[in-house]
């Protein structure tokens, strides 16, 4: 809205606003779709929130796809409500009806406890376990803080 707006303001035609909207490309682990082999990626590992996580999760809930698997990263800086956001975050995962949850990061270990979500404490190991998984046909949303580094799931596969 903020693009729409700012163009308006400049009198830039519309079809030109709506043109540059729909060719945007994020980039810098920032919404960023990508596509390995028969799998698709959003990739969302800049920054992570308890309202930006829930929403990137009802938002991937919707997609229509047969597989999904929801990587998750922990969300930092949350200080005395870090356990419970977390927990709450790894709930509705659970619950969303994706055929696996991946929790990453120290502040997931308690709630990873009470889910059936797979539980790593970095990085590191989710690339091992990645490594070992076949998927075809999957959506991955990948999201979390940028201190997690989620995106090195993706380094030398794309």
């Amino acid at each position: 809205m903020t693009a729409v707006v700012i163009g308006k303001y400049f009198k830039v035609p519309a079809a030109k606003i709506v043109e540059a909207i729909e060719s945007y490309v994020p980039s810098n682990n920032r919404s960023q779709l990508k596509t390995i082999g028969t799998n698709t990626f959003i990739l969302d590992a800049y920054n992570a929130n308890p309202t930006s996580m829930k929403m990137a999760i009802h938002s991937f809930s919707k997609m229509p796809a047969r597989h999904k698997v929801a990587i998750l990263g922990a969300m930092k800086e949350l200080g005395k409500y870090s356990d419970e956001e977390h927990l709450a975050v790894a709930d509705l995962a659970s619950s969303s009806g994706f055929d696996q949850v991946v929790l990453v990061g120290e502040e997931f270990r308690e709630a990873a406890g009470t889910t059936d979500a797979v539980f790593f404490e970095n990085t590191a190991q989710l690339k091992d376990w990645y490594s070992s998984q076949v998927f075809h046909e999957t959506h991955f949303l990948i999201k979390g803080s940028r201190s997690v580094g989620l995106e090195k799931l993706l380094e030398n596969n794309a």
